[in-house]
C-alpha cells in the first residue's frame, strides 16, 4: 500500500479569501514521482498555514482541522485526480467572505498510506 507510482502526482494546497491580498492567495504546489503520504500531505498543509499571517491562520483554524481529517481519511491508495475540495470558513463578516483552504489533485494520486 502507498506504493502507487504514476508519471507524476501533482497538486496543491491553497489558502484564499478577501483577507489574502495577493492574487490567488497562498499556494503550496507539489509534484512527486511517488504518491505523497498522508503524513506529507498534513505537513504541506502546515507549511501553507505558515505562509499565512497570524489572523489568516486563526480565521482558517477550524477548516484546517477539517482538511487534516480529510487527509487522514484518504484510502490506502490515496485520493485520485482530478479532485478539487474546498474547506470554507462559515461567517458573515467581510474578512470571512471567501476565506477557505482548497485542495487540488491534478494528476496521479495523493495521500497514500
Amino acid at each position: 500500500m502507498g506504493e502507487h507510482v504514476a508519471s507524476d502526482n501533482r497538486g496543491q494546497w491553497q489558502a484564499q479569501g478577501q483577507d489574502c491580498p495577493q492574487p490567488g492567495g497562498h499556494c503550496l504546489p507539489w509534484n512527486h514521482r511517488r504518491c505523497p503520504s498522508k503524513t506529507q500531505g498534513t505537513a504541506w498543509l502546515g507549511q501553507l498555514a505558515d505562509m499565512c499571517t497570524k489572523s489568516q491562520r486563526e480565521l482558517r483554524s477550524k477548516v484546517c482541522d477539517k482538511a487534516k481529517a480529510y487527509v487522514a481519511r484518504a484510502p490506502a491508495d490515496g485520493y485520485p485526480s482530478f479532485l478539487m475540495k474546498r474547506f470554507s470558513v462559515k461567517g458573515r463578516r467581510s474578512k470571512e467572505k471567501g476565506a477557505c483552504i482548497d485542495l487540488e489533485i491534478t494528476t496521479g494520486h495523493a495521500f497514500c498510506g
